[in-house]
């Protein structure tokens, strides 16, 4: 399994439950029009979901670590 593959298998299994759905709805438009398959896009929404989730997680933990030092 090269990282190709892995990066596709990754980006696919963040996406689950209405994220998964809206993102296999909108990944066929978006291939067609691009030079991406339609694997390809569903990954890069997958990634794009799950980096967003990990900020979401992560900047209150910094904020709350901040106050208290304050």
């Amino acid at each position: 399994m090269d990282v190709h593959d892995r990066a596709l298998a990754i980006g696919n299994a963040s996406l689950t439950g209405v994220r998964g759905r809206v993102a296999r709805s909108v990944s066929e438009p978006v291939a067609r029009r691009t030079r991406l398959s339609r694997e390809e896009v569903q990954a890069i929404l997958g990634f794009l979901l799950l980096a967003y989730t990990v900020y979401r997680l992560v900047v209150p933990l910094v904020r709350a670590a901040r106050d208290q030092r304050a």
